[in-house]
């Protein structure tokens, strides 16, 4: 599968979020990364449904508050995806078409 990217904005400014294999770009063994300095978030391309949402959600959570700890992170990515689903919000069809 040919990597997917897609533009997004973080504080008004531009990103990508990418899904990739790509090692260079998402270390092996690794569901999702934010770089900073790269304006980029790569997300690997094996999850489906919420578990995509969620690393989605995480990933641009790092992103908007750079300075965040992970725990914080965690939290507020398992409140957002709990608030989501329970609105109905996510198929998990979502991730089979869309990645």
């Amino acid at each position: 599968m040919p990597d997917k990217a897609i533009p997004c904005k973080i504080r008004n400014k531009r990103w990508t979020l990418v899904f990739t294999r790509n090692p260079d770009l998402i270390p092996r063994g690794t569901w999702g990364v934010t770089k900073h300095w790269q304006k980029l978030i790569a997300i690997h391309p094996d999850q489906k449904g919420q578990e995509a949402i969620g690393t989605v959600i995480h990933e641009w959570l790092h992103g908007f508050f750079p300075d965040a700890k992970e725990d914080v992170i965690l939290q507020a990515e398992s409140e957002l995806v709990g608030l989501l689903d329970s609105l109905g919000m996510l198929a998990d069809e979502w991730a089979q078409d869309e990645i």
